[in-house]
């Protein structure tokens, strides 16, 4: 769906022209989508959801978010905030969002998103903060269950990282090298090159000094 695309967009400030850049996926492919005449195919959107970190259900309308009408409710009126408020942040009428905290309808995890901006808290913060969130938080946090879970996953993702380069390095010097060159990928493009540069240049000067390149 278009819709959730151009969303995505809007909260990462990013235009249609970026993900043609980033993807190579042609422009003309986001016109027709957009006027609704054809949408990527599966290569395509996959493509474009992993470049805007979500799923391919999540940008297809596809996604959704169970039993959480009970907690939006429960938010909403400890803040004092009416549906109105929320309905018109959200993009939606005030009879979709009533339906959803009156019958606990399964919630498009895009709107859902939207809500729960509007209320300012998230899936994880409202499961914490209505005692519904099953893993203990350290102190240090203060209850910020997003950067808990970010936190997490970053260690579970670095851990991941050092048993493979492990694996395939055949000293700790080797080591070292794969886990500054997994870390580059957090750089620009700028930074890249210049670290690519610098790379290239020092094992140059190794080479010669070592005698096995001449020049």
């Amino acid at each position: 769906m278009y819709e959730i695309f151009a969303k995505l967009l809007a909260k990462k400030g990013l235009k249609a022209a970026d993900v043609t850049r980033a993807t190579g996926i042609k422009s003309p492919v986001f016109s027709e989508w957009k006027k609704g005449k054809s949408k990527p195919n599966t290569e395509k959107l996959i493509k474009i959801a992993n470049f805007l970190d979500v799923s391919v259900e999540y940008l297809t309308g596809n996604s959704f978010v169970e039993d959480m009408g009970r907690l939006i409710r429960e938010e909403r009126m400890s803040k004092g905030v009416t549906q109105e408020e929320i309905a018109k942040a959200a993009n939606i009428s005030i009879t979709e969002l009533d339906d959803y905290e009156t019958l606990d309808l399964p919630i498009r995890e895009d709107i859902f998103n939207d809500i729960a901006d509007a209320l300012g808290t998230s899936y994880l913060q409202l499961l914490f903060d209505h005692d519904l969130y099953d893993d203990i938080i350290p102190s240090r946090y203060n209850g910020d269950v997003v950067k808990w879970e970010a936190d997490k996953q970053a260690a579970e993702w670095e851990s991941m990282g050092e048993d493979l380069h492990a694996s395939i390095a055949r000293n700790d010097s080797e080591r070292r090298l794969l886990m500054l060159c997994r870390r580059a990928g957090d750089a620009s493009e700028e930074e890249k090159k210049a670290l690519i540069d610098q790379f290239e240049s020092t094992i140059d000067i190794y080479l010669r000094a070592k005698g096995i390149k001449k020049g």
